[in-house]
């Protein structure tokens, strides 16, 4: 199995408001079954290339382990994501529990789960973690998701290694819809 590692970008780096949700959708969007496509879904094509999370067997689900930040954590091969580190500044700013992020992140993880062919599996570990969530240490835009590809294939897909989605941490975030335009709401951000 080849590790050389192809940097994926963005397809819809997250800086107006619509844009917001779309880090997941890049993170975790990319779990369909190649039928899925003759069903109305469009797979994930990066750089012209389709790609995917690896699977166990054909039409099994996809099982992703999540991580949060709980340090800082570089990558500088990284389109998106070079740095992230832990929540706090965000949860501090946003004036959130942790308990209320990661309620949030469990809510857009189950509504990922129901959608597509997917499992999650929280971890602690955030080195071996297929995903890993954290908050920007150079802070822009609203939010990002940066895909590592390895170069191992699966008919037309290219697999993805990992994937890092991280929050600006000098915007606002809450849980829910209270009606406030210039305030993030976690939960859509997370599921789109």
């Amino acid at each position: 199995m080849g590790r050389d590692k192809v940097r994926g970008r963005m397809a819809c780096a997250a800086w107006g408001r619509f844009g917001a949700g779309c880090a997941m959708a890049m993170a975790i969007g990319a779990a369909l079954p190649v039928a899925a496509a003759s069903e109305g879904y469009r797979h994930l094509s990066l750089d012209g290339r389709l790609v995917k999370w690896r699977q166990s067997a054909p039409d099994a689900p996809v099982q992703l382990t999540v991580a949060l930040a709980t340090r800082p954590s570089f990558d500088e091969e990284a389109v998106n994501c070079r740095r992230v580190g832990p929540v706090g500044d965000l949860l501090e700013r946003s004036g959130l529990a942790m308990a209320d992020f990661r309620l949030a992140i469990d809510v857009a993880l189950k509504r990922w789960e129901a959608a597509g062919n997917l499992v999650f599996v929280i971890t602690d570990d955030e080195d071996a973690a297929d995903i890993l969530i954290g908050g920007q240490l150079d802070p822009h835009g609203i939010a990002f998701a940066n895909l590592t590809l390895n170069e191992t294939r699966d008919g037309p897909f290219q697999l993805i290694e990992r994937s890092r989605v991280c929050l600006n941490p000098m915007r606002k975030w809450k849980v829910g819809f209270d009606g406030k335009l210039d305030v993030f709401d976690l939960v859509h951000t997370m599921t789109h």
